[in-house]
């Protein structure tokens, strides 16, 4: 259909105003709710990384034999620090003291989680020996805001892990 001589074609500003109206509500109610999908995303993803990083020092201790330690990564990267939010550094023990020393231990694997969540174990150091065990239980807490407690929130996530080495969600 053509239009008549003269006239132009365009929308009003009544269907403009409408349209804006409809894109602000579906924003309004769309925004909150990617913010949270995004969060869990995050969550999620530092959640697989630490379960990887404890089966991975878990399994190099019973295939080695020897000791494995998990540290909190410090914030250089390049040996153990305080904060387990930057990150673990994976590490085979072979002198006498937990401690890593770079000119005589082995680094076996870096994990750096590259967010701002929350980390906490209520562990300096977790340590798997040639069976695989780490002789005491921890607790990971994985929190998206570094003010709140975890035990209070109700998109925290913690881990525990047994005696035996065995991870689990709790």
């Amino acid at each position: 259909m053509g239009l008549i001589r003269g006239m132009q074609g365009g929308v009003t500003l009544i269907e403009l105003m409408v349209t804006v109206a409809v894109l602000s509500i579906l924003l309004t109610v769309g925004v909150p709710s990617l913010t949270r999908f995004v969060e869990a995303s995050r969550i999620d993803a530092a959640e697989r990384q630490i379960i990887a990083a404890v089966k991975l020092a878990r399994s190099e201790a019973v295939a080695k034999q020897r000791q494995i330690t998990i540290c909190p990564l410090s914030g250089s990267g390049s040996s153990c620090g305080k904060n387990w939010a930057d990150g673990m550094l994976i590490y085979e023990n072979r002198v006498a003291p937990a401690e890593f020393q770079q000119d005589k231990d082995e680094r076996v694997k870096i994990y750096d989680y590259s967010s701002d969540l929350a980390v906490t174990i209520n562990r300096n150091r977790l340590s798997f020996n040639a069976f695989g065990r780490t002789g005491t239980t921890a607790t990971i807490s994985i929190d998206p805001s570094t003010q709140d407690p975890c035990n209070i929130k109700v998109d925290c996530v913690q881990l525990a892990i047994a005696s035996s080495g065995r991870i689990r969600r709790k």
